[in-house]
Formats: structure tokens, C-alpha cells, sequence
């Protein structure tokens, strides 16, 4: 209940950040930590809904509806192969032929051809494999070679890649769960140092202003007038945006630095 407590205060109340200027105790580490931990969760949150309801069900379509029922591919030893005649073509639909360029294949499939970074061009194709390489025409317009030989030995179908699915489902709940600790650390120590660095800002300002403050109560303050970029930072996560670090630190000390001169 602490931890709400300061929270709205941060938010409404601005004698309390006169009253963190002169010393008065906050959680501090642990207000961050928890704060992390809400940043993380809502992150999570957005990850996990669009796993489920975009990434996997179009994955899905893309196999059922781009890779060919009868056509397997084999990769041995480094070496593909295909039970069909050579070259293999999986062309575009006339609206994702417009949406890349107006190249006509999605994929092109050759054993017996030679792996040049041409291949795409002259066989109109947005990837093109041989025997041994797989090449690819990013949308940049780059081209990238990627040998086979590292490739552990594999059979490529519309039905095993579909059963590699299913398995790979029963324990996509595991991302959410490990993207979670990840997030909680890495937004943790971005916030303490982003945090220190506001908190510094505020301390020189003070100091320029013959008002001084001690590190730790400026870095209190920052700390706590984060709690304004958090709530922007939450309402950006669903939006796929975000703040950098100089650009929180700022925000974070000009508050910081505003109410504590309106309190005063």
C-alpha cells in the first residue's frame, strides 16, 4: 500500500516533493523496482496479445496458404534437395506482387543452379536457393547469402512445419514469462540510471540557483517525478512507442526541477 501511496503523491501531491527536497524518506530502490516490474508487465501484456492473436494465427495462414502441400525439401549435410523438377517456383498474388516490387516470385528453389547475388534478379524472386545457399533480396534492396552447411539436417513441408507449430505453441507461454524477467531487469537499470543522471541535473541547477540539494535527495526527487514519464511510457507501450534515455532524463529533471520551485 506504501508503494500507491507515494505513487499518487508523485502525481498530485506537489508539497511532496518539497517535503523529499529536505529530506524526507521514500522507498526509493524499491518504488523503482516496483515500477519496472508495471513497465514489464505492461510491455508483456502487449507481447502476449499480439503473440496469440497476430504473430501465431499468421504464421499459420503463411504456411497454409504460401508453402505447396505436395512439395518437400530436404537439407542434408549442408546439401538441399527437392522430390520436384527443378526450378521450384512459389509465386506472388497479384496484391503481394505490388506490395514487393513487383517481383513475381516469393521463392524459387534450384539445386543445380550456381549461388550468385544475381540470382534473385535474374530469376525474379525474392529468395532463391540452390544446393548449398540460400540467397535474399531484403526490402532494402540488399542482398545476403546464407550457406547451408551449419544447418542441422531437416525435411521442410507444409505438415511438418504445421506440427512444429503445434509444438512450438504448447510452450510459446514460456516467452511471455522469460520476456518478463528480462524486461524487469533492463527497465530497472535503465530507470536507476536514467534516474541519476536527472538527479544529477537537478543537483547542478540547484547548486547554480544558491539553492543546493544533496545527490541522494535530488536523485529522490527524480525518482519520483519520473512517475509522470512512466505513466506516458505505459500509454506509448500500446502504441509501439517510447522515450530514449536523454530524452526521460530531461522530462524527468525539468519536472523534478519545476516542483520543487512551485512548492517553495
Amino acid at each position: 500500500m506504501l508503494f500507491f501511496t507515494e505513487f499518487k503523491k508523485s502525481l498530485t501531491d506537489w508539497a511532496w516533493y518539497k517535503q523529499i527536497a529536505q529530506g524526507a524518506p521514500t522507498l526509493r530502490i524499491r518504488y523503482s523496482f516496483v515500477l519496472s516490474l508495471i513497465h514489464a508487465l505492461a510491455i508483456v501484456v502487449a507481447f502476449t496479445v499480439m503473440l496469440y492473436t497476430v504473430l501465431i494465427p499468421s504464421l499459420k495462414s503463411f504456411v497454409n496458404n504460401r508453402v505447396p502441400e505436395e512439395v518437400t525439401v530436404t537439407v542434408k549435410s549442408g546439401v538441399l534437395s527437392l522430390d520436384k523438377p527443378a526450378p521450384y517456383r512459389i509465386a506472388f498474388t497479384d496484391d503481394e506482387r505490388k506490395k514487393n516490387g513487383n517481383i513475381s516470385n516469393f521463392l524459387v528453389i534450384d539445386p543445380d543452379a550456381q549461388a550468385t547475388l544475381d540470382a534473385p534478379q535474374k530469376n525474379d524472386t525474392l529468395i532463391f536457393a540452390t544446393k548449398d545457399t540460400v540467397i535474399v533480396k531484403r526490402e532494402s534492396g540488399e542482398v545476403r547469402a546464407y550457406p547451408l552447411k551449419d544447418m542441422p539436417d531437416v525435411t521442410l513441408s507444409r505438415q511438418s512445419i504445421n506440427d512444429f507449430i503445434v509444438k512450438a505453441e504448447k510452450y510459446a507461454w514460456f516467452l511471455p514469462v522469460l520476456l518478463t524477467v528480462v524486461l524487469m531487469v533492463s527497465i530497472f537499470l535503465f530507470q536507476l540510471l536514467m534516474c541519476a543522471a536527472a538527479g544529477a541535473l537537478i543537483y547542478f541547477f540547484r547548486k547554480m540557483m544558491s539553492k543546493p540539494l544533496t545527490f541522494g535527495n535530488s536523485f529522490s526527487v527524480a525518482l519520483h517525478a519520473y512517475t509522470f514519464v512512466f505513466v506516458i511510457q505505459i500509454l506509448l507501450v500500446f502504441v509501439g512507442g517510447g522515450f530514449g534515455f536523454f530524452l526521460s532524463a530531461l522530462i524527468t529533471a525539468a519536472l523534478g526541477l519545476f516542483f520543487i520551485h512551485e512548492t517553495q
